[in-house]
């Protein structure tokens, strides 16, 4: 406004100062355009005219400078720092390249595009400084990627999720000691995140999508390399004894070979990941007692203050520890000659469990049941490797 008025103030000032404006200057002008100068109305008119011109040269000038006076304010008046431009376009790019990397344009290749380039524009307008624009850009950017990802997370992984908790089921059979097991809630997790997606259209944290499709993986990997090798107790130990005999020790060999040779090929194949190999040894026994003076009661009763005086709670109990004891030498073996060398392995994450069931009945064994009874007298050796 200030603008204005010093331009006007100084315009008419000047002619006032230039051009005739009293009585005498007229019968001047007048005695001129007698005199063969410009006629008088001639003479008016280009005064008009000047001041005409004059006036809408500094209208313009106004003008123009209140424009770059608006448009330096769009610049300078915003409302996102660059900081929090810089981070969402950073989030949205993170999004897009994981989007991207799973080859994702297949599933919505109109959203797929939509996603990059409202990324690229967003990276141009923050190179002018529109950050406003540059962050509705990466916002649009953002959402359609999370988009994107929830189609994958319903399409692909529930899928994958489905068909690896069918593949368990038919491996594991009514076996609860198998260690495929303890997948069972975790795909049950992600059955449910679906039903969730599928019930409010809600949208899946990248970091969710990215959890849950590495755990379907390791799953399905477990299951195609699970093996369930059982050692009969009556050849695999020595009578009497929870000591390893040479035919049970052969037995590990043998068993492991397979098991050694897909874990070297996973290390092979994973150089930058690590490779797990999972051994669960479980031992088993029928319902024998023993005789109170033998070698074999007084080890199992070694360190240990109370045993159940009368049967069949000591009977229980020293089956139990029997079972124990069995179970955790098979696993001493398979750790010390086995595996001696992999346990030195960066890359390999050897995980060993033991576990004693004593008296209680192994899967899939079927009545009658009688005291003596060798399919009881067992341990069971399971074994998966998979990469994380």
């Amino acid at each position: 406004m200030n603008v204005n008025v010093n331009l006007n103030l100084n315009v008419n000032l000047y002619l006032n100062s230039n051009l005739p404006t009293n009585e005498h200057s007229r019968s001047s002008a007048r005695a001129r355009s007698r005199a063969g100068g410009l006629p008088e109305k001639r003479y008016n008119q280009k005064k008009g005219g000047m001041k005409v011109k004059i006036t809408i040269r500094a209208y313009g000038l106004s003008f123009l400078m209140i424009i770059l006076f608006i448009s330096g304010c769009s610049l300078f008046f915003q409302k996102h720092t660059k900081e929090v431009v810089q981070n969402r376009i950073s989030e949205a790019e993170e999004h897009f390249q994981v989007v991207k990397s799973l080859d994702m344009e297949e599933l919505d290749g109109e959203a797929f595009e939509t996603a990059k380039s409202s990324l690229a524009t967003a990276k141009e307008h923050l190179k002018i400084r529109r950050r406003d624009q540059a962050f509705e850009f990466a916002t649009q950017s953002l959402e359609t990627s999370k988009q994107i990802l929830r189609k994958f997370y319903l399409n692909t992984v529930v899928e994958l999720a489905r068909k690896a908790k069918k593949e368990l089921a038919a491996k594991v059979g009514e076996d609860p000691d198998d260690p495929l097991t303890d997948y069972v809630p975790k795909l049950d997790g992600v059955l449910d995140r679906a039903a969730e997606l599928e019930a409010d259209q809600q949208v899946i944290s990248l970091d969710k999508v990215l959890e849950d499709l590495k755990e379907v993986l390791k799953v399905t990997c477990s299951i195609q390399t699970s093996t369930a090798e059982t050692l009969e107790s009556d050849v695999s130990f020595d009578r009497g004894s929870y000591d390893l005999a040479d035919r049970g020790k052969q037995a590990l060999e043998t068993a492991f070979e397979k098991v050694m040779a897909e874990k070297e090929a996973y290390v092979v194949s994973n150089p930058d990941k690590t490779v797990i190999l999972k051994v669960k040894v479980v031992g088993y026994t029928d319902l024998l007692n023993f005789n109170a003076k033998s070698p074999l009661v007084a080890e199992l009763s070694k360190d240990v203050s109370d045993i159940p005086p009368r049967d069949p709670e000591r009977r229980k109990f020293l089956n139990q520890r029997l079972s124990e004891l069995r179970a955790k030498t098979i696993t001493q073996y398979i750790r010390e000659s086995i595996l001696k060398e992999e346990l030195e392995n960066p890359s390999l994450d050897i995980q060993i469990e033991t576990v004693g069931r004593g008296e209680k009945i192994p899967a899939n064994t079927h009545p009658p049941y009688p005291t003596s009874d060798p399919r009881r007298r067992i341990c069971k050796i399971y074994t998966y490797t998979t990469v994380y």
